[in-house]
């Protein structure tokens, strides 16, 4: 659940994360001018924001719609599964675009996108004001999987949700919204918890493997 500082962004009226000078929805400044935001408790570095953008210059831009409307969000997720997986039946071509396009999505969870949100011009944001980077959209693509047992409730309870939020997105604190330059300009930034999701996966694949390795030789033993 996110913590709030009790105070509202002033442009599109969402509670404010205590750590942050930006909103985490609009991406508004949410400290003084030239404030320097305190990086001392930050385990990844590279915050050292100061809020030099003028309080009012970016609300007339914002107004309204910030967040990402869910037949948008939609889009992208259609995109990331059907796409990929219908060009993976073209022989040998389809495979190499649908290795790449996984690729890209990787890449592209540096910022807080993949492939279908840059197309759709969408990304995830974290409540703090930051783009959701690498850990952080890895830990939340894992928690989708709490989204999608049950009957997909996790998403489509999302069309009801205030926020457009999914179950994910409330696990791992994030928005998505309408891409716009200032948000794309945030820093990339991922909780500890999520790098420790990421290694805990990681090592989940790499024993689920040595398993099934371990299974095959035993098997073909059997049968010589």
């Amino acid at each position: 659940m996110t913590e709030s500082t009790g105070k509202e962004c002033q442009s599109c009226g969402h509670m404010l994360h205590p750590d942050s000078a930006y909103c985490g929805v609009c991406g508004t400044p949410s400290r003084d001018r030239d404030q320097v935001v305190d990086t001392s408790d930050d385990p990844w570095g590279d915050r050292a924001i100061e809020a030099e953008v003028d309080q009012g210059g970016y609300q007339s831009e914002l107004d309204e719609d910030v967040l990402a409307d869910m037949g948008t969000r939609t889009g992208a997720f259609a995109l990331n599964v059907f796409v990929p997986g219908l060009l993976g039946f073209i022989p040998i071509l389809g495979i190499v675009i649908s290795i790449g396009w996984n690729i890209a999505n990787l890449i592209m969870y540096q910022r807080g996108q993949d492939v279908g949100a840059k197309m759709l011009k969408i990304r995830v944001m974290r409540s703090n004001g930051d783009v959701a980077g690498f850990y952080h959209m890895w830990s939340r693509n894992l928690a989708s999987i709490i989204s999608t047992i049950p009957l997909l409730a996790g998403y489509w309870t999302a069309y009801g949700d205030p926020d457009n939020r999914t179950w994910h997105d409330k696990i791992m604190d994030t928005y998505v919204i309408r891409d716009n330059e200032l948000a794309a300009n945030r820093p990339g930034t991922s909780s500890t918890a999520a790098k420790r999701w990421f290694v805990a996966s990681l090592i989940f694949v790499a024993a689920l493997v040595a398993l099934l390795g371990a299974g095959i030789i035993l098997a073909l033993r059997n049968f010589s």
